[in-house]
């Protein structure tokens, strides 16, 4: 049987308008489902952005949760702790002994008048002739007060021979804080320095101190560095006292396992925790 052509093409239309109906009932209906669905997804795509993208912090460069300035003021350190000077290391020493031991030390200042730091850690790294760093000390921890100078020192190490060594300072920004400076170390004055050989092996190191400040103190650390004829630093003792105002008092340490007598003392004072 044939189908007249008028009739084919009649049938071809028919499909046609139905295939477009259905294509434009069913872009209705995507329409209408994206319509509705279309608040979740954006509810779901700034839950997704807030969950990934990283929290503010104080370090990120960005002026955001309440700062006063970039990554300073309202919940981050005050604005003025961002010009606050580094530490300055002044001084490094060690001394070896004869158990392969060492002392080491080095001096730091505050230049900053109101800001000191609560808390910092500090370390050593030894070096070779090659300046090839062969060791590194533990950590310290410690603190230092507004315009204040202070020794820091690991005592006792065991470490390979070395040519130089190297003082590290890691600081947090957030231990910046603002001190009211209660303590110089001019405020303690000794006199009389004494040193005895003991019967037993070692010297006993003896000294007055006379507190000239209005202040009581409960812990002050004396770092006693020790040198023989030539000037050489032989030895260092560390002890530790309280003194109220105005007060006197006599300070006793001992050292053992020196080379050879010490001739002359040095000694530093600075407030312990």
């Amino acid at each position: 049987m044939v189908v007249p052509n008028g009739a084919r093409v009649g049938a071809a239309r028919a499909f046609y308008f139905k295939i477009k109906l259905m294509s434009e009932r069913l872009l209705k209906q995507i329409k209408i489902f994206l319509i509705f669905i279309s608040p979740l997804l954006i509810f779901l795509f700034f839950s997704l952005y807030k969950l990934l993208s990283p929290k503010p912090t104080c370090f990120d460069n960005i002026k955001n949760q309440g700062e006063v300035d970039i990554d300073c003021g309202g919940p981050c350190p005050p604005c003025e702790v961002k010009k606050l000077e580094p530490l300055r290391i002044s001084s490094k020493r060690f001394i070896s002994y004869k158990d392969g031991s060492y002392d080491f030390v080095f001096k730091i200042f505050n230049p900053n008048e109101k800001y000191g730091l609560e808390k910092f850690s500090y370390y050593f790294e030894l070096y070779d002739k090659e300046g090839k760093k062969i060791f590194e000390t533990p950590k310290e921890t410690s603190f230092i007060y507004p315009n204040e100078t202070r020794w820091l020192i690991i005592q006792n190490v065991k470490a390979p021979e070395f040519d130089d060594f190297k003082p590290k300072v890691e600081i947090n920004d957030y231990d910046w804080k603002e001190f009211e400076e209660k303590f110089s170390s001019r405020d303690l004055i000794y006199y009389e320095p004494k040193i005895e050989k003991l019967e037993i092996g070692g010297y006993r190191i003896s000294f007055n101190v006379y507190n000239s400040s209005i202040y009581d103190f409960d812990k002050i650390e004396a770092i006693i560095f020790l040198y023989n004829k030539e000037n050489s630093l032989i030895g260092l003792t560390r002890t530790y006292f309280q003194i109220k105002s105005k007060e006197t008092q006599k300070v006793e340490s001992i050292i053992d396992f020196l080379p050879e007598k010490p001739e002359a003392i040095e000694i530093f004072f600075q407030v312990q925790k």
